[in-house]
């Protein structure tokens, strides 16, 4: 069983972002397979790439997990199978305490500036992640909205 690395916060201009393999092959091989056959059944928009999604999904988790201070905003398909594993809370609440160390609150909330928060996480997926083939999932025109993950307790 892998646990949470806790990181320090990374400072907005992300120069100290560094990509940690390891938390992300394990968070990458996390079984997801019965939120991703409901999102299908539910999002029929989406069906034919649940797949991909999921795997979006995960790497929009793993940004939370690597900057848990940051506000962040994923695109709309990514923020719609995200919605649907969170309505899956007892594997949702395994998830986040495993890999965040923390219970990831959704905050459709987070700040006025949503243009900013989405432009920086799409920036944080290429710094982390470089070119990878569903780099188009993050290069869609606006998010959904920011999102600030809070960690259980914290004020929002």
């Amino acid at each position: 069983m892998t646990t949470a690395k806790v990181r320090p916060s990374v400072e907005v201009n992300l120069g100290n972002l560094v990509h940690d393999s390891e938390l992300w092959n394990s968070i990458l091989n996390y079984d997801l397979s019965v939120v991703t056959k409901t999102f299908k059944e539910r999002n029929p928009e989406y069906a034919a790439d649940a797949e991909i999604l999921e795997i979006e999904c995960k790497r929009f988790m793993y940004l939370a997990a690597v900057a848990p201070n940051l506000d962040l905003a994923p695109t709309k398909p990514i923020d719609s199978y995200w919605h649907q594993f969170i309505l899956f809370t007892p594997e949702y609440e395994e998830f986040c305490r495993k890999f965040n160390g923390y219970f990831v609150h959704h905050n459709p909330l987070a700040g006025p500036d949503h243009e900013t928060i989405f432009t920086r996480t799409r920036n944080m997926v290429i710094k982390l992640f470089g070119k990878f083939d569903n780099v188009n999932w993050w290069l869609l025109p606006r998010p959904a909205t920011s999102c600030k993950c809070t960690r259980a307790g914290q004020m929002v």
